[in-house]
């Protein structure tokens, strides 16, 4: 595989490589532990294959829907779909718009209601995170393992603060150094996002990296999370919720 961006033509660098007098062969996707890598390192062809897994789960519940209440229905969708969505989420969570609505879908399917009904009140009732927010979870709880030294080697000096790149006093001093990067695939890495989401964060979450156990954390920042969604529509005069 020869990993490039899409609008290059790589057609004359294409090597001929060989083991052994034999050609290997070139693809332009490969499944590697569960996660679909392809050559321009978009994640489409992960989002295919997970789309394509998780709509087939939601065929199976839309049918199953008038005959199981719905904590068997929760059930089945912690079962059938949260694992892939939840799966090496850190690589591609960034792009989950696609993902996000078979997700609704879903707990419209749970919660037997419209197909076009506002899902942030049925996510606080049957206690789920929204996928951009499961990213989220899952990047805070990332970086409070950084701060506890437990995550591998590669990653231990992955982040610095802005007091590590200047001496004089700024408001800034104490968040996290963000490069500088000019592309797309820039933009989605983990070096990258990570700083960019800690500083949306409040201090009530910030100031527990140090103070929690991770089991503790995760309860703590999964509540908080839970905890500012609507209990219901905010639209006035909604046509839907009437």
């Amino acid at each position: 595989m020869i990993f490039h961006y899409h609008q290059r033509d790589i057609s004359k660098y294409i090597p001929d490589l060989k083991i052994n007098g034999q050609s290997i062969e070139r693809v332009t996707e490969f499944n590697f532990l569960g996660l679909t890598i392809d050559q321009h390192v978009n994640w489409n062809a992960h989002i295919q294959k997970v789309s394509s897994k998780i709509s087939r789960s939601l065929g199976v519940m839309c049918r199953l829907k008038k005959f199981l209440p719905p904590h068997i229905l929760r059930l089945l969708y912690n079962s059938l779909i949260l694992p892939h969505l939840q799966y090496a989420l850190l690589t591609w969570g960034f792009k989950n718009s696609r993902l996000s609505k078979l997700q609704k879908r879903a707990i419209r399917i749970i919660t037997q209601s419209k197909y076009n009904s506002h899902t942030e009140p049925l996510f606080k009732r049957m206690n789920l995170l929204k996928l951009s927010d499961i990213f989220k979870s899952k990047v805070l709880r990332f970086f409070h393992r950084f701060k506890q030294n437990t995550l591998p080697v590669y990653f231990q000096n992955m982040f610095t603060q802005v007091s590590d790149h200047h001496s004089y006093a700024t408001r800034n001093n104490k968040h996290l150094h963000q490069t500088r990067v000019h592309t797309s695939n820039g933009q989605n890495c983990i070096r990258h996002f990570v700083p960019k989401i800690l500083q949306e964060v409040p201090p009530c979450i910030t100031d527990k990296f140090c103070s929690h156990s991770y089991q503790g954390f995760s309860k703590y920042v999964n509540k908080h999370i839970l905890g500012n969604y609507h209990d219901y529509c905010l639209t006035e005069n909604c046509y839907i919720c009437k």
